[in-house]
């Protein structure tokens, strides 16, 4: 599914994050992932992940044992990391979620 919004802010990427299903949003900035992550509705549902962690996995992993639907929130160039990291805890990032590309 592509939504294509003209509007900033709408609100597509809470979308994401409340939706049913397994989901990586990637955004250009370490900001937006501390935005999201630190307001109250999103705090103990997304995990944001940026550049500054050498290894996703362990973060991951803990992550998807507490948490029945995966949301994690990165950076454009992190999302080969986490990629890696989901494929190796045996979900496949290209099959089982759905990416959203933020602005």
């Amino acid at each position: 599914m592509v939504i294509n919004k003209g509007l900033t802010g709408c609100g597509a990427t809470t979308l994401a994050i409340d939706q049913q299903r397994d989901t990586i949003i990637t955004v250009p900035y370490k900001s937006l992932i501390s935005n999201k992550t630190s307001q109250e509705r999103h705090k103990d549902v997304l995990l944001g992940l940026d550049g500054t962690t050498r290894d996703f996995k362990p973060l991951i992993a803990d992550y998807m044992q507490s948490h029945p639907r995966i949301k994690i929130m990165t950076t454009y160039d992190s999302l080969p990391k986490v990629c890696i990291a989901l494929t190796a805890l045996g979900r496949c990032p290209y099959d089982q979620m759905h990416l959203v590309i933020d602005e």
